[in-house]
């Protein structure tokens, strides 16, 4: 075999093992429905409350001794449909700054409609507080990554979200800054 011979070989081999197939399109699915974060009423009442990324949260103080802030999701009809209306969501909670887990949890909730939109029936604490040790909570920013899915294994809806939890003022906020600063 000449060089020219060797070198159309080598060509093709090349060609072939760093193929060029365009990647599997991703169907379309939950994943790609909208999913609003938001908080809600003091001591776990019922309603959205909108939050905007980066605002500040309040740590309320909890029955157990801990804060933590409350959290709601909203989906609209086509949500809902693809998740129904007792889903799973699963929340974590990262420092931005060095992205260490801060909480994380999972629950059953129900969605209940009001006006257009399903939103979770009860508040769900984020629990923050006592940190784990070393790592500061309050005054860090945070970022919420929120998934609702229908089983375990089916695919979510996502969303994602930051916040800064501070402490309360009053009779709280020495206990508050003793368990939330790690």
């Amino acid at each position: 075999m000449g060089s020219s011979a060797h070198l159309l070989l080598g060509c093709l081999l090349v060609a072939t093992a760093c193929g060029t197939d365009p990647p599997e399109p991703t169907p379309p699915g939950p994943s790609n429905l909208n999913l609003a974060i938001g908080t809600g009423a003091a001591d776990g009442m019922p309603g959205f409350v909108p939050i905007t990324d980066g605002q500040e949260l309040m740590l309320e103080p909890g029955a157990q001794g801990g804060f933590h802030v409350f959290v709601n999701v909203r989906l609209d009809q086509e949500g809902v449909s693809a998740v129904g209306d007792f889903p799973i969501i699963s929340r974590e909670a990262r420092r931005v700054a060095t992205g260490q887990l801060v909480s994380k949890a999972q629950h059953k909730v129900r969605l209940t409609a009001g006006g257009a939109n399903f939103d979770t029936e009860k508040s769900i604490p984020l629990f923050l507080c006592p940190t784990p040790i070393g790592i500061p909570v309050a005054d860090e920013m945070l970022e919420l990554k929120v998934e609702v899915r229908s089983t375990e294994d089916s695919a979510p809806i996502t969303g994602t979200i930051r916040f800064l939890p501070r402490c309360p003022g009053g009779d709280q906020n020495t206990f508050c800054q003793r368990i939330c600063f790690g």
